[in-house]
């Protein structure tokens, strides 16, 4: 076994261990449609002297206790380093400036201990001595090792059982750096509102217990440092307002010389400032009312252009794109006959019944802005195939029944709007009968062809064909399906007379999107979206395996998107590729 040089041991004092301890240990919950665990940061049992030995909270306790609940971690992220001087501000380092390690890395047990039980370790180190303070956490500065890390590791154990989960702890009990980092890793890939991953959080931090108060000791505290979550509401350009009550656990706080735990009132050990930053830099604990973080700045301009839309100065401010006339795609009114009748089947289809997200029925998708992004594609091309991304497009779901056939799309509020398709026709494979229970990603756009507009939707991917479930196939075999059974019994039925149908006159027409290899990325880029009948400006990096619909979205590899003029050039990513 090889061992890592050992970082420079915790220099706490008692009182900084009593607070350490008063931290809840752990959380079976995961993080929702992620396989994030939080946790307390382990110590070491070089440390016992210096609290109690009920308060003992060591690597193997951990895992002694996930292994007791069937619950198999295969990586651990060490955040400690990212809000240690955010827990207890450390003493002037004298360490050698030739030190490998920051000075906010210290010794929190040997990580050769994960080892034992099988598990990954991962430390997040902040660049060596960077500085941060005030308003400058550092847990956003290392937002792209940790989606690095994360994602390389679901690549690698691709395939495995969805129980597989990734822990993540940081100095503050969890509800600091590691909280943080799992809501954007929701925000960022699997493009959840920020209030929504905020929330999703929540659920799934450890509890704090408190024998002062019951209440609050089964309270879900969530991410507690207020600059993170304004900096998740401005990075992900939060859409709704965020109000925070003020309230902390008693442990978050470092007390001032002048202060005395025990003469805290409860109150006063709550409601301690959120921010907690004075002028010198020191955390008191103090009353605090509650915080209102506003929705982000650069969404200021829509309520004022769906209000021209909604007074019919400028439509295409709000409305998506492309529009079509309610004769083509007739909006259906939530809660009647027709709208409960096809989100109850997708409901019982996808076993998310009741239907309240299309989103989270969908594969994940990404945009990818870094070089690292793309390193799972270049360890293994072959997990991922290539095709170009329409711009100006309406992703949804698009529901066959025998009666009618229905599209399905998630709005900007996260409401679900659905459609009645009008005029079109999906016979089986026999012809004896139209198709019904299918289900099919698609992506609507407005093509040019051969001079006119024509309303297309390009079918990304099948999920379901006649009640019968092929999202757990490989992509190949999902598009054999979705040609054979789908779109080829439509031309037979054409060729012979369509029994009254005239499918020429169709408003919308389908057609199954191409993918290419990785090796064929340079044609791609260079002629297929040149070629393609409508605007696409970048490409998308699909997983060859199963579609993941049921499964932990985090436990599989997401799209993705890779946008023409961001900061990774075609021929740099190419290169990369190749």
């Amino acid at each position: 076994m090889n061992y890592a040089p050992r970082p420079p041991l915790l220099p706490w004092t008692t009182s900084t261990w009593e607070r350490w301890a008063k931290q809840g240990r752990l959380s079976s919950t995961p993080v929702p449609r992620t396989p994030f665990l939080l946790l307390k940061g382990p110590a070491s049992s070089l440390y016992e002297q210096k609290y109690a030995e009920r308060d003992m909270f060591t690597v193997s306790m951990y895992c002694s206790r996930m292994m007791a609940k069937s619950m198999r971690i295969g990586l651990v992220v060490d955040c400690t380093a990212l809000d240690i001087e955010d827990f207890e501000p450390l003493p002037s380092s004298r360490s050698s400036a030739s030190s490998q390690f920051d000075k906010r890395t210290k010794y929190w047990h040997n990580q050769n201990e994960w080892d034992e039980f099988d598990i990954e370790f991962q430390r997040l180190s902040p660049p060596r001595d960077s500085k941060c303070g005030g308003d400058d956490p550092l847990a956003p500065k290392m937002l792209t090792e940790f989606h690095k890390i994360v994602s390389m590791f679901l690549q690698k154990n691709r395939g495995r059982a969805s129980s597989t989960y990734i822990a993540i702890f940081d100095s503050r009990g969890g509800l600091g750096a590691a909280s943080y980092l799992a809501a954007a890793y929701m925000c960022k890939s699997l493009k959840a509102p920020v209030h929504v991953a905020i929330a999703a959080v929540r659920e799934a931090t450890p509890l704090q217990p408190d024998p002062k108060d019951a209440i609050l000791a089964k309270r879900k505290w969530g991410i507690c440092d207020v600059r993170l979550i304004k900096d998740l509401q401005v990075r992900f350009k939060g859409r709704k307002e965020i109000i925070l009550d003020g309230k902390v656990p008693r442990w978050w706080w470092a007390l001032g010389p002048d202060e005395d735990a025990d003469d805290e009132s409860d109150e006063g050990g709550h409601e301690a400032n959120a921010e907690g930053e004075h002028g010198d830099g020191k955390k008191r604990t103090r009353d605090e009312e509650s915080i209102t973080i506003p929705p982000c700045a650069d969404d200021d301009v829509r309520p004022a252009a769906a209000k021209k839309a909604r007074n019919g100065d400028d439509a295409a401010a709000a409305a998506p794109y492309p529009q079509l006339p309610s004769q083509i795609l007739e909006p259906l009114q939530r809660g009647s006959s027709r709208w409960t009748r096809a989100a109850m089947v997708v409901g019982q289809l996808t076993q998310t019944e009741p239907l309240s997200s299309i989103s989270s029925v969908l594969k994940p998708d990404e945009s990818s802005e870094d070089l690292s992004d793309f390193q799972p594609i270049k360890s293994d091309p072959n997990l991922f195939h290539v095709t170009w991304a329409s711009t100006r497009s309406r992703r949804g779901l698009l529901l066959i029944l025998s009666e009618a056939v229905y599209f399905l799309e998630q709005q900007q509020d996260e409401s679900i709007e659905i459609s009645y398709v009008t005029n079109i026709k999906f016979p089986r494979a026999d012809l004896t009968k139209r198709q019904h229970r299918t289900l099919i990603d698609v992506v609507l756009v407005k093509d040019i062809d051969q001079g006119a507009s024509v309303f297309r939707f390009y079918a990304l991917d099948l999920l379901f064909i006649d009640g019968g479930t092929v999202h757990h196939k490989p992509l190949h075999q999902r598009l054999r399906y979705l040609k054979d059974r789908v779109l080829i019994p439509r031309k037979k039925d054409e060729a012979r007379g369509g029994e009254g149908h005239i499918y020429a006159k169709e408003p919308i027409k389908i057609r199954s999107k191409d993918y290419f290899q990785i090796s064929k990325l340079g044609f791609v880029l260079r002629d297929v979206c040149s070629g393609v009948s409508h605007e696409a400006n970048g490409i998308k990096f699909v997983p060859t395996g199963e579609y993941g619909l049921g499964k932990e979205k985090g436990m599989l590899a997401p799209t993705l998107t890779w946008k023409k003029g961001g900061r990774v050039p075609d021929d740099k990513l190419i290169n990369f590729l190749s």
